[in-house]
């Protein structure tokens, strides 16, 4: 059995990596997070009046309104498994829970 001083550095290892990966989830970010939660919060509200088309039609409409450029932010939203909106709301924001604002 470890000792309490091991137990106390492997908790410190663990939130260590933890806060890494938070950072560098962040720094790979196409936007703030307050924005990467308002995109989701606008495309829960769209869906849950909606069903998904299988586009990006909300997302999009989501970034024209904000005037955000598109390309980065659907590149990043594809590679974090975002093909359309609705996959954008079970894929992409699941990645993003633990850093985006409450």
């Amino acid at each position: 059995m470890p000792s309490h001083e091991e137990e106390l550095k492997r908790k410190a290892a663990k939130n260590a990596l933890r806060q890494a990966e938070q950072d560098r989830i962040r720094a790979s970010l196409p936007l703030p997070p307050a924005q990467m939660k308002a995109l989701f919060d606008f495309l829960d509200q769209k869906l849950s009046e909606y069903a998904c088309d299988h586009t990006f039609r909300h997302t999009v409409t989501f970034l024209d309104n904000q005037q955000i450029q598109q390309q980065a932010v659907l590149a990043w939203l594809e590679n974090a498994g975002g093909y359309c909106d609705c996959e954008v709301v079970f894929n992409a924001e699941e990645k993003l829970e633990s850093i985006l604002p409450k």
